[in-house]
């Protein structure tokens, strides 16, 4: 006879998912990316995105710990070209952004 349940972890599938669907939709959009981590959110996944020639750069993190993912601009990198991007990514997990 066999074990009464089975257990199955889907965490690690869930955070490369969500890397994949952002790296997807950024190439979509057009957008250069680079990936790293941050160390404030341990096991995190961090993006750097830019439109190539043109100045900006909007940030996004997903840290699988909390299941949270977040857009970031800083004041002094904001562009024109983030609000189609900000509204693609955002339309990728199910949200609209309102203005």
């Amino acid at each position: 006879m066999g074990p009464s349940m089975t257990e199955i972890d889907l965490s690690p599938g869930l955070q490369s998912t969500v890397e994949s669907r952002v790296d997807a939709c950024a190439e979509r959009l057009g957008l250069l990316s680079q990936k790293g981590s941050l160390k404030s959110y341990p096991g995190c996944t961090h993006w750097h995105f830019k439109k190539p020639g043109t100045a900006g750069t909007l940030e996004a993190t997903w840290w699988p710990k909390t299941g949270r993912l977040w857009l970031k601009i800083a004041a002094n990198r904001k562009a024109d070209w983030m609000s189609d991007a900000i509204e693609g990514l955002a339309a990728e997990f199910g949200h609209s952004i309102d203005e």
